[in-house]
């Protein structure tokens, strides 16, 4: 148990830090002649102090939890030098009264409880969501927690408020699983879940797949909504295998109050997701799923799944429709193939409607 005044000097540091990082900078008035060369090693040589104290005093992630959370205005661009983060082009530099953070304990398979640990800052104006994942370093007997830093992780255009998040585990491997949002807009919504796997040296995107959204454009257009569910995962011949399970529902889309949407057919698939040790991430095994990568993106891809698409991938279920599907569900399936360019799976599916030329 810290003593108290441990406790305090713990509080204390990141005021101090707050304080050094953003009190101005004062000079005399014989700096109005530095010369050039000697006013740029002036800056460097402040830029180098300034990481020395960000190191001193962030010495770990509950530090800089406290420190976001206690200020309302704050340069981050010494954070993210000291961590060599800012390769993307959006990530935030200042907190202007919109920036939270929050830790969470990561269980990682083989280390004892808070050895890893995720640090969240939010960006609420932007909808940025930054995580930083620390692992506790061997102290050597010091009495000072030191952590280093092994991954970050970017989550961007989050309008509906901050991701969800959990780990999964397996094999003696750790991963932490973010609830994405994937795509918005008028009648439309998708999320994903995205895998990173914790390892003690680095933090990699190993695994990303739909797991529920819907598509409603109203005015008796194809309507679809999907979800999915995660199998159980394991290690199956030598080859580590995340198994999924697809439900995707197609109506008739309609808008009007009161009115629920005519059901067309539903479809059920599943996906194997094989560990590739060349790739360095999980990829579609096509020869065990029943369905393809092109339909996966397509089907959970809002813009991608075209009249003649959706004709190739349903072509079964559309031919049961078109036999023994009722009026309504008959009538709009030839409006749709109305809008549908040529091919052969359409000329079979007018067939089977009984129309033998276009009407």
């Amino acid at each position: 148990m810290p003593s108290l005044m441990q406790r305090i000097i713990s509080l204390c540091l990141p005021l101090l830090f707050m304080l050094s990082i953003n009190s101005k900078v004062t000079t005399s008035p014989l700096s109005t002649h530095v010369r050039p060369q000697e006013r740029k090693t002036t800056e460097t040589d402040t830029v180098e102090k300034t990481d020395e104290k960000i190191r001193a005093m962030l010495r770990s992630p509950y530090l800089i939890e406290w420190f976001i959370d206690a200020n309302e205005k704050i340069d981050l661009k010494p954070v993210w030098r000291l961590f060599n983060i800012g390769d993307a082009p959006d990530l935030p530099e200042r907190c202007e009264s919109d920036c939270s953070a929050e830790t969470f304990e990561l269980d990682v398979a083989g280390e004892e409880k808070g050895a890893t640990v995720a640090l969240r800052i939010a960006f609420e104006r932007s909808y940025f969501y930054e995580y930083l994942i620390f692992k506790r370093a061997k102290s050597n007997g010091a009495a000072k927690d030191e952590w280093k830093l092994t991954g970050n992780i970017d989550v961007r255009l989050q309008q509906y408020g901050p991701p969800q998040h959990r780990i999964e585990s397996g094999d003696g491997r750790t991963w932490f699983v973010i609830k994405e949002l994937w795509g918005r807009g008028s009648g439309i919504v998708s999320y994903a879940d995205v895998w990173y796997e914790i390892t003690p040296t680095k933090v990699r995107r190993v695994l990303a797949y739909p797991i529920e959204g819907h598509d409603i454009p109203c005015r008796k257009e194809l309507d679809r909504s999907y979800k999915s569910l995660l199998l159980r995962h394991e290690l199956e011949n030598g080859g580590y295998t995340v198994p999924i399970q697809f439900l995707v529902t197609y109506s008739i889309s309609d808008c009007r109050k009161g009115n629920d949407s005519p059901p067309l057919f539903s479809k059920t698939q599943k996906a194997y997701f094989v560990w590739n040790s060349d790739k360095d991430k999980f990829v579609l095994d096509e020869s065990r799923s029943d369905v393809t990568e092109s339909e996966l993106d397509s089907v959970h891809n809002f813009e991608g799944l075209t009249n003649e698409r959706f004709v190739e991938y349903n072509f079964e279920e559309l031919l049961k429709l078109a036999a023994d599907g009722d009026a309504e569900q008959k009538d709009w399936l030839k409006q749709f193939l109305n809008k549908t360019k040529d091919n052969e799976r359409k000329t079979a599916l007018l067939r089977a409607l009984g129309i033998t030329s276009r009407q």
